[in-house]
């Protein structure tokens, strides 16, 4: 979305960068290739602390807890795929009271831009994903349920991206 060179670390990575993100991503301190320490972040001098997962900040935070970092003045932010319809308190990796929906993906794009103050880049980038998931084959893309129902116009590969974000942001 443009707020790349804000990003001081990353952590977390599950895939390799896409190729198209390589060079970009080449510029970015990785703090771990799984948990990163709070330390780790620390040392990176962050303005804001952005999260995909509840468990790395949450109350019991692998890494720490939101209140650590709130009390050093550094906010956080937990994207609302991990925490909308989710109880992170049970199970491994939580329970959700509902199925993964994708609006809560744009949701999320839609709070980053708006915490970069890039409005006009998340009203671009939220419609050109639906689009690309329509465009799947899928009838709603809004859950794992419709999904399964939907008639598929051709094989599907799947990608996780995980955003790094923030005025110096870390993951």
């Amino acid at each position: 979305m443009g707020f790349n060179e804000r990003v001081v670390g990353t952590s977390v990575w599950f895939n390799p960068v896409l190729p198209e993100f390589e060079e970009l991503n080449a510029g970015i301190a990785c703090l771990a290739d799984n948990d990163s320490s709070f330390e780790s972040i620390m040392n990176r001098r962050p303005e804001l602390v952005t999260v995909m997962f509840e468990w790395h900040i949450g109350p019991e935070g692998h890494v720490a807890t939101r209140e650590q970092f709130h009390e050093l003045g550094i906010p956080t932010c937990v994207m609302p795929t991990d925490c909308e319809d989710k109880d992170n308190s049970v199970g491994i990796d939580g329970t959700h009271s509902a199925l993964f929906d994708t609006a809560n993906l744009y949701r999320g794009i839609e709070k980053l831009a708006m915490i970069y103050d890039l409005q006009a880049r998340g009203q671009e980038v939220v419609p050109d994903l639906r689009a690309r998931c329509s465009a799947t084959g899928f009838a709603s893309c809004n859950s794992v349920a419709s999904s399964r129902s939907a008639p598929r116009k051709r094989s599907l590969t799947r990608r996780f991206w995980q955003p790094a974000s923030r005025s110096r942001p870390v993951f």
